[in-house]
């Protein structure tokens, strides 16, 4: 295979239809044609003998690299010498690295700590990872939904290491992309996600901003939106003793309490891990999900 836009010596046959045999000492006579792409014109090199002892009837010319800078091309001629023909040569191109591997312009590599190689900016270690986000807060909304998707904070299961500073990146990386800790404010937005650190116990307070007087709601937590009800990892209900309170039925004003227990087996391994939760609302025949998000899920630091 040929790499497209470098310089290629190809070699052709020069055959005497007389004698049956390669015609040696007929460089002179060729006259030779690059068709590149379809476009016929004389090569800029002349064509010399291989070896006319060893090989004779092979020749070969040079080809520039704007000659071979197409998609494909035909060597082909005719020799002034009676019975002589040339057979004609093609040559297909491909866009390939054109530098050694890990090197500027070429193929990346991975090194012996199975790191990319490379890769200009490329992020070899998870220290580098703080650094590497100083820009977010300037990032618009679609980038910093990609970001969190990424990271797995988007609603689907689950995300890192859980090694070195990792974590501490990650908690950063939180705070420049605006995800609110629900301990210090009230979900207000339909598509606010939660942030909770195992185990805790604080009230989870939503404001829809009207009347719920009447309403029974629900708070579910799920690993996909496809498990079943039955398979909920956290369901939560203003049943009396559900753990859903109506605080300010009138205002739509709700608290959902979840206790220790209710998050203490979802991180068995000590990673940080995404969820998916939505808070359901019916009244009277109407069933409205009010609230939706991811559920993150942080490994608390103190544990006893």
């Amino acid at each position: 295979m040929a790499s497209r836009g470098q310089s290629l010596t190809v070699t052709y046959v020069a055959w005497d239809t007389s004698a049956n045999a390669g015609k040696a000492g007929d460089a002179a006579h060729h006259t030779l044609r690059w068709i590149k792409d379809g476009a016929a014109a004389p090569p800029a090199n002349s064509p010399s003998e291989v070896d006319a002892t060893n090989c004779p009837g092979v020749y070969a010319v040079a080809l520039t690299a704007a000659e071979c800078t197409c998609h494909a091309g035909v060597l082909c001629g005719k020799s002034a010498t009676g019975s002589v023909v040339l057979i004609p040569v093609t040559v297909t191109f491909e866009q390939l690295p054109t530098a050694a591997p890990a090197a500027s312009g070429g193929l990346a590599t991975v090194d012996g700590s199975n790191r990319i190689a490379g890769v200009q900016g490329t992020l070899n270690t998870l220290d580098e990872l703080a650094e590497g986000i100083e820009g977010v807060a300037d990032w618009t909304e679609a980038e910093r939904k990609q970001l969190r998707q990424a990271l797995g904070i988007s609603g689907e299961a689950a995300a890192t290491t859980g090694q070195g500073n990792l974590d501490a990146a990650l908690a950063r990386l939180a705070g420049l992309l605006g995800v609110p800790l629900v301990v210090q404010t009230t979900v207000a937005a339909g598509g606010q996600d939660l942030v909770r650190f195992r185990g805790d116990t604080v009230p989870i307070a939503f404001d829809l901003g009207r009347d719920l007087t009447g309403a029974s709601l629900a708070f579910t937590v799920k690993r996909r939106t496809t498990d079943p009800q039955a398979g909920a990892l956290i369901a939560k209900s203003s049943a009396q003793g559900g753990g859903i309170v109506l605080t300010s039925p009138a205002a739509g004003q709700i608290a959902v309490t979840l206790a220790a227990g209710d998050t203490a087996a979802l991180l068995p391994d000590g990673r940080r891990a995404a969820f998916l939760y939505d808070v359901e609302m019916t009244l009277g025949e109407v069933v409205e999900t009010v609230f939706a998000g991811a559920f993150v899920l942080l490994p608390d630091v103190t544990t006893g």
